[in-house]
């Protein structure tokens, strides 16, 4: 995206939610307006194109489990997360981008983490409980960001507990939300237990796109725990196949993604369990929702796979 375009959208973030009165509409167009970042679409995406970003909606989703917090700091929470998602977006593009990263996209992403503190700092002020948290999210999450690039470029074994450590990491930027809803709603104590709600949800969000992205992944030589697992890297096989049609019937077929669904509803489930341990059930809610979602997306792809071989055997018959 432009330079100038990206910088001016930003600064009218502010007055144009304010316009929008409610929340479900605003999460859509916040989404909407942090999608633009990513595809550098200039001009303005009709409201209804898309759902809301689940993170986008998160902050209104589960503000019932935080009655002490107020409908204006849910939106000055949600104009934050925006930014927030603008920045890793935006930041993640350099990190990734083959030689020299473009100085325009480098220093978006720095505004964009410039509107976000100032989102953040107009409901925690500096001592606020707010800052002691977010500090450490936010080293973990660059210290993910190098290490998730040695998986890059070089076909090798992939450890699923290397993969839930490096997503929940990856993901640490929205625990921005978790942690200001209990410092907002004076419930500090309730955030080593929402932290790990989060962490769960997260590895689940960060599953859905690896499954999703595959043929891009490899494209651009990411070698996922899907494709390292499809690939059967992770048992020292290292030939890659040597046409598209082999890699697709390769990892369609090998089960790695009827496995990782089933993995991505375990971590929703335990993400249910801890939400309402801690007293969140609009949070246990949407996690119990998404576990369903997975197991069937996980049972329509293996009917899919069924279907196809039957066709195909009677094809030969």
């Amino acid at each position: 995206m432009d330079l100038s375009l990206g910088i001016s959208l930003l600064r009218e973030l502010p007055e144009r939610a304010a316009a929008i009165p409610e929340d479900r509409a605003l999460a859509k167009y916040l989404s909407n307006f942090a999608r633009r970042f990513a595809t550098g679409i200039e001009n303005e995406e009709p409201d209804d194109m898309y759902p809301p970003g689940f993170w986008l909606f998160l902050p209104f989703s589960t503000a019932a489990d935080f009655p002490c917090v107020s409908p204006e700091q849910v939106r000055h929470l949600a104009l934050a997360s925006t930014c927030m998602i603008i920045y890793d977006i935006l930041f993640d593009a350099t990190v990734d981008s083959p030689g020299r990263p473009d100085i325009h996209t480098q220093v978006l992403a720095e505004y964009s983490l410039a509107c976000m503190y100032e989102h953040l700092h107009a409901l925690f002020p500096s001592g606020s409980p707010f800052w002691e948290q977010y500090t450490p999210m936010y080293e973990r999450f660059l210290s993910s960001m190098i290490e998730e690039r040695t998986h890059k470029g070089k076909p090798q074994p992939y450890a699923y507990e290397d993969y839930d450590r490096i997503s929940r990491q990856k993901m640490s930027m929205v625990l921005v939300n978790p942690i200001g809803l209990a410092v907002l709603g004076s419930v500090p104590e309730r955030i080593p237990n929402l932290l790990s709600t989060w962490d769960e949800l997260n590895v689940a969000v960060v599953i859905i796109d690896d499954i999703k992205d595959w043929e891009e992944d490899y494209q651009d030589g990411n070698y996922t725990y899907l494709l390292a697992d499809a690939l059967r890297l992770n048992e020292g096989v290292i030939s890659l196949p040597e046409s598209e049609e082999a890699l697709i019937t390769q990892v369609v077929f090998s089960g790695a993604m009827e496995d990782l669904y089933q993995r991505g509803a375990s971590h929703l489930d335990r993400a249910a369990g801890l939400a309402y341990e801690t007293g969140a059930p609009a949070l246990a809610h949407l996690a119990e929702e998404r576990a369903v979602m997975f197991r069937k997306f996980g049972r329509q792809l293996m009917l899919r796979k069924l279907d196809g071989l039957r066709e195909h055997l009677a094809g030969e018959a």
